[in-house]
């Protein structure tokens, strides 16, 4: 007997719409200081530059309701209308149309914002966003104790997805030459070199090796082995076990956003409903089931066999041969900007040494204060915070700066004019503005290698972080008015 997913696609479609909820939050705080007319990267700007060099093809290219207006109303009214909407449809109301409208609102934040919306599990939640779209219903009503049974193309889709999620991040550790993967000490770097560590990371980092290295074969057993059992309907249950495992360890050691949460959303689809009951029986309601159709609907299957095409091109494309690929790369790249289908590949390489930016400023170009940051690693006294589910998305991005230099970073030239002018909607993405009242007459940036200090030293003196000066990350810029 096929055992029934109903209520597995009610619990589902809840973590999604919360996960939207999350994200939207999260943009609102920090839209103007990202993306507004006198934030780092303004979308106005970007639009100007695209709409200069492309032809009438560009609104394919970067699909975004942007392209209407730009303005700093209307793009963090953007993030406030995708937070209503997420919350109508966790609330039930008109399921289909709201998640509809956060699938479009939330694809012309990553189309339109650039540097700052380049993440997998933004790609992700749009994917997953997408195929969400054919496992509601598409009326008005308030669905919130409807459990509706997905159709099998459907739901198969979704276990796809996931195998490719976590298949692919197992392969990239193995084909893209990092030895620590292959040494199994990875994990001895992780904990102190991830973007934003919390309070946890030093402790995990002070392990032994040997729990590393076990940590690293159980990583490749969860990515490589448990995905393949997604497809065996006795397994499934089991298989989502460790996925979730995995999927918590990451969640309390660092701040993910809400990559952790939706990996765990994912895994809902592994569970049957009968597993579900025992737990439904203590809700202060009851859940009332309806049976998928036995044929899907025309629209339905075409786009599941469409996007299950995708999916195997992204899983099989490390060993096909570059004859396929090339013939195949237009087409891919037209479907792309849309991002209803991508691939994925976390922690392909481990960052073996953690490099920090610390913005200085100047009145008189002898004296120097720091810009504190509201996350990332700055003042050594200071405790690493927890953040996720929300991603301080400047604060990220800094890590990835220090990575590079101030060349392949040029929106960090951006950032310190801004620091320069005291821009206010940039200033507030800061912990410390050690010039408030009166803009800096000098910036420069250094870099600085950091270090967890000793968990002794943590718990009796409070100091977090041990650093040491590396250089110079760009020269002195001065304010000329």
């Amino acid at each position: 007997m096929e055992q029934s997913y109903a209520i597995s696609a009610w619990f589902f479609t809840r973590a999604l719409c919360a996960v939207y909820l999350i994200a939207f939050l999260s943009l609102m705080v920090q839209a103007k200081g990202l993306w507004g007319k006198q934030g780092i990267m303004p979308i106005a700007e970007y639009h100007k530059a695209v709409a200069a060099e492309s032809d009438h093809f560009r609104y394919n290219e970067i699909p975004s309701a942007f392209w209407l207006s730009s303005s700093d109303e209307f793009i963090y009214g953007a993030a406030v209308t995708g937070a209503c909407f997420a919350f109508a449809a966790l609330a039930g109301f008109a399921q289909g149309w709201s998640l509809l409208i956060c699938f479009g609102l939330y694809l012309s934040f990553c189309s339109s914002g650039q540097s700052f919306m380049t993440f997998q599990w933004d790609a992700l939640l749009l994917e997953v966003g997408f195929l969400a779209l054919f496992t509601v219903p598409w009326n008005f009503n308030f669905s919130v104790l409807w459990a509706h049974e997905p159709h099998w193309l459907v739901r198969g889709m979704f276990y796809v997805v996931l195998f490719k999620l976590m298949f692919l991040s197992g392969v990239v550790k193995l084909t893209s030459g990092d030895e620590s993967w292959r040494d199994l000490t990875a994990l001895s770097y992780h904990y102190w070199t991830q973007p934003l560590p919390n309070p946890l990371s030093p402790f995990m980092n002070a392990l032994p090796l040997w729990i590393h290295q076990v940590s690293a074969v159980l990583t490749f057993i969860v990515e490589l082995i448990v995905p393949f059992f997604f497809f065996w309907p006795r397994a499934r249950f089991w298989a989502a076990l460790p996925v979730i495992g995995l999927s918590l360890l990451i969640f309390v050691t660092g701040n993910y956003t809400f990559f952790n949460i939706l990996t765990i959303a994912l895994c809902f689809w592994l569970i049957p409903d009968e597993a579900w009951r025992a737990l439904t029986q203590y809700l202060p309601f009851e859940l009332q089931t309806a049976p998928a159709h036995i044929f899907p609907h025309p629209t339905t299957a075409v786009a599941m066999l469409f996007l299950g095409f995708l999916s195997v091109f992204w899983i099989l494309r490390p060993w096909l041969p570059e004859q396929i690929i090339d013939s195949l790369s237009p087409f891919i790249a037209n479907v792309q900007p849309f991002h209803i289908s991508s691939p994925y590949g976390l922690f392909a390489n481990m960052t073996k040494e953690r490099r920090e930016i610390v913005i200085e400023g100047s009145s008189d170009g002898r004296e120097w204060k720091e810009y504190e940051f509201k996350y990332k690693p700055g003042d050594v006294n200071r405790m690493p915070p927890i953040v996720e589910p929300h991603q301080p998305r400047l604060d990220w991005q800094m890590w990835f700066a220090a990575l590079g230099n101030l060349r392949s970073n040029p929106w960090m030239q951006t950032l310190m004019l801004r620091l320069f002018q005291n821009a206010p909607d940039v200033t507030e993405l800061f912990e410390k503005n050690p010039f408030s009242d009166k803009p800096p007459m000098f910036l420069r940036a250094r870099l600085y290698e950091y270090t967890f200090a000793d968990p002794e030293d943590i718990v009796n003196s409070g100091i977090w972080w041990r650093r040491k000066p590396v250089g110079d990350y760009s020269p002195a810029f001065q304010n000329k008015p």
